[in-house]
């Protein structure tokens, strides 16, 4: 299986993607009541939206997938990169920076199902062995991200910064997965065997 340039490159992706998610996700709070200035008795409620919205995602998102996995990761990659920049523009303004994280909680859960069916389908003869890996490739990218998003909140761009350094990554793992899908294009598959039935 780790013989596949594809599988490298997907799990890489969800590195990236992942990455992009939880610069964001560990450093929500404070872009809400220190950029936002949002009180802080109303932060429980919009955890509580990003809940429910991620439990939405993640419903579309294997909606998506079942449609075309490639299609659906490519799509959504780039959405959840727009919207990164949509909570970097709406942050500063309180109730409407609280709903830019709801849909990027939207976004982010949607995505998480098509990576999961990607390494599934570039790796259906080592399944479980395809799905440990890319677990770890979200782990890798979630310490990732909480390292840059740190970095990012005491740098001088502050924590107002977070919101693009997630765009960056997730716009990264974008444009690797529109690689994996031009190179896909190019490799001629291997034609299907004949599956011969047993006379009656």
């Amino acid at each position: 299986m780790f013989r596949r340039p594809s599988v490298w490159g997907t799990v890489g992706a969800t590195v990236l993607c992942s990455a992009g998610m939880f610069t964001l996700i560990t450093y929500m709070v404070p872009l809400l009541t220190g950029v936002g200035g949002l009180p802080r008795r109303w932060v429980p409620v919009v955890l509580l939206a990003y809940g429910l919205g991620s439990i939405v995602g993640n419903l579309l998102g294997g909606r998506f997938a079942d449609r075309g996995i490639d299609r659906a990761v490519g799509q959504l990659s780039w959405a959840l990169t727009a919207v990164c920049l949509l909570v970097w523009l709406l942050a500063p303004y309180g109730p409407a920076g609280a709903l830019a994280l709801v849909l990027f909680s939207l976004a982010t859960f949607a995505l998480i199902p098509g990576l999961q069916a990607k390494v599934l389908t570039e790796a259906a003869d080592a399944p479980t062995l395809s799905l440990t890996a890319n677990m770890s490739a979200f782990g890798l990218g979630a310490a990732l991200g909480s390292w840059l998003g740190g970095l990012l909140t005491e740098s001088a761009a502050g924590t107002r910064a977070v919101p693009v350094g997630a765009a960056a990554l997730t716009a990264s793992g974008a444009l690797l997965v529109l690689v994996l899908r031009r190179a896909a294009r190019r490799t001629p598959r291997p034609l299907p065997l004949a599956v011969s039935t047993p006379e009656r």
